[in-house]
C-alpha cells in the first residue's frame, strides 16, 4: 500500500492588534510562542520535540454510554460527542438525581472534547499537519451547531430549593477556557475555519459560557479561579474588552481570597459578603491549624483540587501578561508563596513514597503540614 504523506503547511501568520488593542493569538499562548516551538520541534530539539511525541500517546476520552469508543486527544479519529444542554452535577447531589431519575448529560463528553480540540489546535501549530486543523475544526464546529444550554441554576431541587446541576457553572469556566485557546490558535493561523463558523463559535461563547463564568461563584478557590480565566479568555477570544476587564476584575477581587497572606490577618480575606464570621471562613479553609503565608483556599481539601485552583490563577494571569496587563506582579508575594509552599508538599508526598515504595499512611502529613493527621490528600 501507498502512504500519502499528510499536508503540511506553516500555521503561523501576523495579525496586528484588534481595534479593541487584544494580541491575537492570545489566550495562554502568543505567536512568538507557538512559532518558538514550532522551530524547536522541526529542529527535533528536546525537550520540544518529546513532549509532542509524548502527545500521541497521552491521554484519552472516556467511555461513556453516549460514545462508548475511547480515544486518545490526538487521534485523528477522534469523534466529537455534542450536547445541545450540558447537565452536570456534583458527588454531593448524586443521591438527588438518583432518586429523582435524573441523568447527567454531556459532562464528561464536553471537556473530554475541549481538550482534544486544543490537543489538535497545538498539534497542528507544531507539525503543520492539515489534518490536526481539521479536527480542530470539527471538534469546536460540532459544539458551536449543537450546544445551546449549561444548566446550573434552574430547575431548582424540589425539597429544599437547592441548585442540582450545581457544576454547570465549572463546565462553562473549564469549556470557555479550553475551547477559547484552540480557538485563538485555528482562526489566526490559517487553518481554513470558516467566517461562518467562526462567528457561530463566538455566538457560543457569548450566549451559552459568558453568563455563567461573568457572574462568578464562591463555591472554593479552584471555582473562582476557573471562572475568572473562562471570563478572560472568552474576553479575548469575542475581541470584547468589556468582558476581558470583567474577567481581571474578577481576578483581582479573588485571587487574594484563594492563598493567605500574613498581611491579611489572623484570617484569609472572605471571597463572599455572606462569609462574614471566623467559623464561617475556618470551615470554608477546611479547618486548618494554623494559618501559614501561601497555604491555598483547598490544600487542606486535596491536591487536585489545590492544584486546579494554582492553575486557572496562573493560567488567567498569562493570558492578561500576553494583553499588557502584569497581574503576576500585582500579587507577586502571595502567588510566590502559594507555589513554594504547596510544591514542598508536593515534593514531600513523592518522596515518601519513594521511600517506602508505596503511598505513606492515611495518618501521614508532609512537614509543617496545617492540618490534623488524616487530613493530607491527593484527590478527593
Amino acid at each position: 500500500t501507498t502512504t500519502t504523506a499528510p499536508t503540511t503547511t506553516v500555521p503561523g501568520t501576523t495579525v496586528p492588534p484588534s481595534a479593541s488593542g487584544f494580541v491575537h493569538p492570545g489566550v495562554l499562548v502568543d505567536r512568538s510562542q507557538l512559532d518558538e516551538i514550532r522551530a524547536h520541534v522541526a529542529a527535533g530539539d528536546q525537550p520540544w520535540a518529546g513532549v509532542v511525541d509524548r502527545m500521541y500517546g497521552f491521554a484519552s476520552s472516556t467511555s461513556t454510554t453516549a460514545r462508548p469508543t475511547t480515544y486518545r486527544f490526538s487521534s485523528l479519529s477522534y469523534v466529537p460527542a455534542p450536547v445541545g444542554v450540558i447537565k452536570a452535577s456534583s458527588d454531593g447531589t448524586q443521591s438527588y438525581l438518583d432518586a429523582h431519575g435524573l441523568t447527567e448529560v454531556g459532562d464528561v463528553e464536553h471537556i473530554d472534547d475541549a481538550r482534544a480540540a486544543y490537543t489538535h489546535a497545538l498539534l497542528w501549530n507544531a507539525t503543520g499537519n492539515q489534518a490536526h486543523a481539521d479536527k480542530a475544526i470539527e471538534i469546536m464546529n460540532a459544539w458551536s451547531s449543537t450546544l445551546t444550554e449549561i444548566k446550573f441554576d434552574q430547575p431548582r431541587r424540589v425539597d429544599n430549593g437547592g441548585i442540582f446541576w450545581v457544576d454547570g457553572k465549572l463546565h462553562a469556566g473549564w469549556g470557555g477556557s479550553l475551547f477559547s485557546r484552540a480557538g485563538e490558535i485555528i482562526r489566526y493561523s490559517n487553518a481554513g475555519w470558516s467566517n461562518t463558523d467562526i462567528a457561530r463559535f463566538e455566538t457560543m461563547l457569548r450566549d451559552v459560557y459568558l453568563p455563567l463564568t461573568i457572574e462568578g461563584w464562591s463555591n472554593g478557590a479552584n471555582w473562582l479561579m476557573t471562572l475568572a480565566e473562562g471570563t478572560i479568555s472568552i474576553g479575548v477570544f469575542l475581541d470584547d474588552r468589556s468582558t476581558f476587564d470583567a474577567g481581571t476584575a474578577m481576578w483581582r477581587a479573588q485571587a487574594p481570597t484563594t492563598i493567605y497572606h500574613h498581611s491579611d490577618g489572623p484570617l484569609p480575606i472572605s471571597p463572599a459578603s455572606w462569609m462574614d464570621t471566623a467559623t464561617e471562613i475556618n470551615n470554608y479553609w477546611r479547618n486548618p491549624t494554623e494559618y501559614i503565608t501561601g497555604l491555598q483556599g483547598e490544600t487542606l481539601r486535596d491536591l487536585a483540587h489545590m492544584t486546579m485552583g494554582l492553575g486557572a490563577m496562573a493560567n488567567a494571569a498569562e493570558t492578561a501578561y500576553i494583553q499588557g496587563i502584569d497581574l503576576y506582579d500585582e500579587q507577586a508575594d502571595r502567588i510566590i508563596a502559594g507555589f513554594e509552599l504547596n510544591a514542598g508538599y508536593v515534593n514531600a508526598y513523592l518522596d515518601e513514597t519513594a521511600r517506602l515504595g508505596r503511598s505513606p499512611s492515611s495518618t501521614w502529613t508532609p512537614p509543617n503540614w496545617p492540618g490534623a493527621p488524616g487530613t493530607f490528600k491527593i484527590i478527593n
